[in-house]
Order: structure tokens, then C-alpha cells, then sequence
């Protein structure tokens, strides 16, 4: 990196970008407490939303490294280390050498689940867009999926 990359013109944001950063804010901190909660219930796992969230978050990095964990969560310590337990009691994740672990394929199976629910609520929630008339909410809403999803709902 030179001074070039450090003095870089930002970006031009996309549609996609833009879209993403208006309905986060529509949802707001308080909504995604409610919508972790109507998530789980929607994929009809019984399952914390702390503990969806580690699940996913495991999926997208394969750590369970204490310190990381805490540096990107607002969930406290015991939280984090009840849904690690329960996550391995229920046999979701397999753990490595104590910061490394990945899904098992019931811990896939149930994320799977879970990322669909995240999308129907994201529909619900934008119902007055049609994504069959607008080609471009079916990216902004798995996309938004995907934000959501590695945000603790704490």
C-alpha cells in the first residue's frame, strides 16, 4: 500500500450498497431483537438467539477463540460461553483444538433453516416491495440476511 491507497476516492456505492444500509437502519437494534427472536421461532428450532448467532458466526469464521468472540460480540461472557456449550452439547459444532470448531452436518442443516427464516422475516418486513417486480430485492434481502446474521441480538 502506497500513498495512492491511502488517499484512495471512496468507492461508488451501489443500489445494493445503499439498500442495505437503509433497511439496517429501518431495523435498528431494537427491531433485530425482536426479529432474532421471530427468526428462531419461524424456523421452528428451538434454539437461543445468542446461540443461532454463535452458530452462524463459527460458520463464517471456524473459531471459537475466546478473545475473538468477545472483541465482535456485545453478548457478556457467560452468554458466550453457554451457547459454546450448548452448541456442542447439542452436537451442532465439532470443536478443534479448544478456538477452532466447524458445523456438523445437523449444525449446517439447522442453519440452513435459520438463514430461510431470516429471509421471510427480511420479506415480511419490506412486504410492500415485490421481489418478483424488482429484481434487485432479492440481493439487498439476502444480503441484509447475511449482516444480520453476524450481528448478536444482545
Amino acid at each position: 500500500g502506497g500513498i495512492g491507497e491511502a488517499f484512495a476516492s471512496p468507492r461508488p456505492s451501489t443500489s445494493l450498497d445503499e439498500g442495505v444500509r437503509e433497511l439496517t437502519v429501518l431495523i435498528g437494534r431494537e427491531r433485530h431483537r425482536d426479529l432474532a427472536k421471530r427468526v428462531t421461532k419461524r424456523s421452528g428450532v428451538d434454539i437461543e438467539p445468542s446461540v443461532a448467532w454463535l452458530l452462524g458466526r463459527v460458520s463464517r469464521t471456524g473459531s471459537l477463540a475466546p478473545e475473538s468472540l468477545k472483541e465482535r460480540s456485545p453478548l457478556d461472557p457467560d452468554e458466550l460461553s453457554a451457547a459454546r456449550e450448548e452448541l456442542i452439547r447439542r452436537g451442532l459444532i465439532q470443536a478443534g483444538d479448544g478456538t477452532s470448531a466447524s458445523l456438523s452436518a445437523a449444525g449446517e442443516e439447522i442453519l440452513g433453516r435459520l438463514a430461510a427464516a431470516r429471509r421471510e422475516e427480511l420479506r415480511v418486513f419490506v412486504a410492500h416491495w415485490s421481489p418478483e417486480a424488482d429484481e434487485d430485492l432479492s440481493p439487498v434481502l439476502e444480503k441484509i440476511s447475511q449482516e444480520l446474521a453476524a450481528i448478536a441480538p444482545g
